[in-house]
């Protein structure tokens, strides 16, 4: 199953289980895939993405007063979590699925915050 198919399965998993969060999201890095949704980030992150993060701002806070929460996203949750055993892990190299609403099962645009985070 591919990684975009294994996170509509996470997705419809979670609805089973009456929670829709805002979006969901999987990636994968060197065969390790792992799934995750926006909620706010863990404070024990790795430090070169908490570094990253904050290049644009406080952690929690919404960058110039618009748009989403600095450290909030789904892909900042999933790759925290394939950042476990691997902290030195390069943020431009891992694969992300289409990042998909739950409740409309839509896609979801990648926010500024994310691609200043996870592109070269």
């Amino acid at each position: 199953m591919n990684l975009e198919d294994q996170t509509e399965k996470y997705a419809q998993k979670l609805i089973s289980f009456k929670f829709k969060p805002a979006v969901v999201i999987g990636a994968e890095y060197n065969g390790k895939r792992v799934f995750s949704y926006s909620k706010p980030c863990d404070s024990n992150m790795r430090n070169s993405l908490r570094n990253k993060l904050r290049e644009l701002g406080d952690l929690y806070m919404q960058k110039h007063g618009m748009g989403n929460p600095i450290g909030n996203c789904a892909e900042v949750n999933v790759s925290q979590k394939l950042m476990i055993g691997n902290s030195t892990l390069p943020l431009d190299k891992i694969i992300f699925s289409t990042p998909i609403r739950p409740r409309t099962k839509q896609p979801v645009p990648i926010c500024d915050n994310c691609k200043h985070t996870f592109t070269k």
